[in-house]
């Protein structure tokens, strides 16, 4: 039987005109809110998650979430 890989695609290119900000940088609960999405897509169990950032907009990912 062939089992097939589920892959997540994160979408954190918006360009945050309304909030003034990079939202996905704006802490909480002691992280950058971009975090907690990405987390919950790393916890999900999905074989790859993608991460689409605007160029240089992704001051906001810890490090060691990328490896």
């Amino acid at each position: 039987m062939k089992r097939h890989s589920i892959h997540g695609i994160y979408l954190a290119a918006g360009q945050s005109t309304r909030m003034g900000t990079n939202k996905l940088g704006l802490p909480m609960r002691g992280i950058a809110l971009g975090n907690h999405a990405l987390l919950a897509a790393l916890q999900a169990g999905l074989s790859h998650v993608w991460i689409v950032t605007a160029e240089g907009k992704a001051d906001w990912l810890d490090a060691d979430l990328g490896s």
